[in-house]
């Protein structure tokens, strides 16, 4: 089954609303690693890559050392297609990486993956799939792979949201690299940060 993290991605976005309005007040140490310490009293882990080293979060995938994105090592998720989640420091906007055991030996295309995409994205905020609102759509690649990108916004009970999607497929998996925030518009903001993202993510086969 062809997914997007749906409701873990809503429930991320209120996250990112309470995140956003604390400021980094300090530093610890939690088993070992560094957390941000923030106004409100909550933390994150802080980015824990070594200077220019990659980190395995599949056997397929590993994320590399970049000085945007930290890895929320809080983020448990029950859906095991949910490899990892990813915070920018002020904490208003998320990435996620997604993989399946679908690949194109098993007929998936990426037309097929990008209706999987679109209905798993009108599902999570409980809209028709003709009523999700694409803003852009277009063919790219991604390493050596042929790869699609998509931007979606939806309102949720009142709350707007912006995703920004890049999928790709080999022979035995698919891939997505997800890239969202709060807001109404596609900026370059949030544009640029997603190539920053995607540009970190490498496939080890």
């Amino acid at each position: 089954m062809i997914r997007i993290a749906g409701f873990i991605l809503i429930i991320s976005i209120f996250n990112v609303q309470q995140l956003s309005a604390a400021t980094k007040v300090g530093t610890a140490v939690v088993n070992g690693e560094t957390v941000y310490l923030y106004s409100d009293f909550s933390w994150k882990y802080s980015n824990t890559f070594e200077k220019n080293s990659c980190e395995m979060v599949s056997n397929s995938i590993e994320i590399c050392k970049n000085d945007i994105w930290l890895r929320d090592r809080s983020f448990k998720s029950k859906d095991p297609t949910q490899l990892a989640q990813f915070v920018t420091d002020d904490g208003s906007f998320y990435s996620m990486i997604i993989e399946e055991k679908i690949g194109i030996s098993d007929g998936l295309s990426l037309n097929l993956l990008q209706e999987g995409v679109l209905t798993n994205f009108a599902d999570g905020l409980g809209l028709d799939i003709a009523d999700v609102p694409v803003i852009q759509s277009e063919d790219k690649s991604f390493a050596d792979y042929d790869a699609k990108y998509i931007a979606l916004k939806g309102d949720y009970k009142g709350l707007n949201m912006v995703m920004v999607n890049t999928f790709f497929a080999i022979d035995t998996h698919n891939f997505q690299l997800v890239t969202w925030t709060v807001g109404k518009l596609l900026t370059d903001k949030i544009e640029k940060l997603h190539q920053q993202f995607i540009k970190t993510v490498k496939v080890v086969q």
